[in-house]
Parts: structure tokens; C-alpha cells; sequence
């Protein structure tokens, strides 16, 4: 017998197929399956209930005054300054 198949022999002899799910890990994996489906659906029918139709405008002068207690304007935002080394040939 060549070298090469033996060793495939003793290791295949060693290192037997792994087992099929027992019946109880099947079950316990379609449990927790449907238990998961079960509460992805009332999350959302809850979330459809309760949260989606309280839909709420938000306006920076207000939420402005609310925080700080006085009229607040929002500012243009400014473009980027360039900087010396945002360049290759340092111009």
C-alpha cells in the first residue's frame, strides 16, 4: 500500500464524518426561527401603530430657541479654505 493512502486511510479512520443534527437541535433552530419572525412582525406592526404617524417638523429657529432660550439663525456654511500643502507643486 503506497505511503499516501495509508496515511489517507489513518486519517479518514481518525477523523470520523461529523453527525446529523439531532432531531432536538432541529427543533430548537425552527423555535427560535419562528420566535425571530414572530417578533420582526410585531416590531413592526408596532412601529406602524405608534411611531410612523407622529410625524414631526422640525424647524431650526424653534428647536434654537427651545435649547438655548433665544432666537438662533442658522449660518451659510462656508466653503473649505485651501490650505499650502492641499497642492502638488506648492503654489
Amino acid at each position: 500500500m503506497p505511503a499516501a493512502l495509508r496515511a489517507a486511510c489513518v486519517y479518514v479512520m481518525n477523523h470520523p464524518a461529523p453527525t446529523p443534527p439531532t432531531p432536538r437541535r432541529t427543533r430548537l433552530a425552527v423555535h427560535l426561527t419562528i420566535v425571530l419572525i414572530v417578533k420582526v412582525i410585531l416590531l413592526t406592526l408596532l412601529w406602524h401603530a405608534f411611531i410612523k404617524p407622529n410625524k414631526v417638523k422640525v424647524d431650526i429657529d424653534t428647536m434654537g430657541t427651545r435649547i438655548t432660550g433665544s432666537r438662533v439663525t442658522a449660518a451659510a456654511p462656508q466653503p473649505p479654505q485651501e490650505k499650502a500643502n492641499d497642492r502638488l507643486d506648492g503654489r
